[in-house]
């Protein structure tokens, strides 16, 4: 759903198999020069991974945004911040806005 909202709001997206390595996401997050990542995260074991993928983003000095949602989220709404993310998405849009003033934000610096 959040890759058709993006879609509806004219960002191109490029859909990832989710058990790309943290390093594959990071190329090709570098490759397409994309600008902001989302990470679906339902279960808790899941944490480590999506951690694992922002640490890889970074070190490769991406410098796009990383959003992070899911329902492992909905307990702890302050989880997201182990994870080294950017922003935490609740609905897809005001995913989609918070995305939008972020980036602007950015560019604007």
């Amino acid at each position: 759903m959040l890759f058709d909202v993006f879609r509806w709001h004219n960002w191109k997206v490029f859909p990832l198999i989710t058990a790309l390595p943290e390093e594959e996401i990071a190329r090709a997050a570098l490759h397409y020069k994309v600008g902001l990542v989302c990470l679906s995260i339902a279960l808790a074991d899941q944490l480590q991974p999506a951690t694992d993928t922002v640490r890889a983003l970074r070190k490769h000095n991406w410098t796009g945004l990383v959003e992070v949602g899911g329902p492992v989220f909905l307990s702890n709404e302050e989880a997201w911040h182990l994870t080294g993310a950017d922003f935490l998405g609740g609905d897809a849009e005001s995913c989609v806005t918070q995305a939008n003033l972020l980036l602007a934000a950015r560019r604007q610096a």
